[in-house]
């Protein structure tokens, strides 16, 4: 029977080693998120938690990586956890000005369009300050449209614009384009007479893509859309995908 072939560990070079910190260790709740971190949450916390709790903690083949100045840099939700549990955590050390967070971080595939703002904010890219300050004033717009006008996109995924915008490459060339959908966004949203728009088909994502679907159409007529929404009952509150809802847009403007 062939041996099979195994690793000689001791024959590798050491690059980093792993500390423990245990909760006697008097900076043991001392350590903070870095500068650049996301928002806490605690779904993740509580994720974290229950499993220490169910299976034990296993966090010592995963350390959290941490500057000299005690900032975290990835496994701030770990360092909750285990602050919670009362639980050892261990920890390797990176540089002060490590770059590589967001590519490591391990729970970047849960970040959301918030966490990806706000990481930018923090990386000091304009654009970030700017889209989030339109989102504050325009809160019923969907972060993924709003992304949409930055980009003067069709759709959230045409021409790379969610991957752009979670890379860091918001620009501010359509500013105007963007006030012009804000403000016919505001018109639509009083403006059917015999049935109301609900609020929340209004604040849904399927249905504000189905409004810039319509906008960036080169022959949408919007003020003969208002007639025809003003004057026409409508399935708008119906439909719950965005070709649905366009068609929809495109029948109230011809009856316009």
């Amino acid at each position: 029977m062939k041996k099979s072939k195994t690793l000689s560990f001791n024959k590798l070079r050491v690059q980093s080693k792993i500390y423990e910190i245990k909760p006697t260790h008097k900076d043991y709740r001392n350590f903070k998120p870095n500068y650049n971190q996301r928002a806490l949450s605690e779904g993740s916390v509580s994720r974290i938690f229950h499993s220490m709790v169910e299976d034990g903690s296993a966090l010592k083949y995963l350390p959290i990586l941490v500057d000299k100045n005690l900032c975290i840099h990835d496994g701030y939700h770990r360092y909750i956890a285990c602050i919670r549990l009362g639980e050892p955590f261990y920890i390797m050390e990176v540089p002060t000005d490590f770059k590589h967070m967001k590519s490591i971080n391990t729970s970047q595939r849960n970040w959301t369009d918030v966490d990806f703002t706000q990481h930018w904010i923090a990386e000091g890219r304009k654009p970030y300050t700017v889209f989030k300050k339109v989102r504050d004033d325009n809160d019923f717009i969907s972060h993924g449209v709003l992304a949409m006008m930055f980009f003067k996109a069709s759709t959230r995924t045409g021409g790379g614009t969610s991957k752009e915008f979670k890379r860091g490459n918001l620009h501010l060339q359509h500013l105007d384009y963007v006030n012009e959908c804000i403000i016919k966004f505001r018109q639509v949203e009083d403006h059917a007479k015999i049935k109301p728009i609900d609020s929340r088909t209004f604040k849904t994502q399927f249905f504000q893509q189905a409004l810039l679907k319509a906008f960036n159409k080169d022959d949408f007529n919007f003020c003969k859309f208002k007639k025809g929404l003003s004057n026409n009952d409508h399935m708008l509150n119906e439909f719950n995908r965005c070709n649905d809802l366009y068609l929809e847009v495109i029948r109230l403007e011809g009856l316009g």
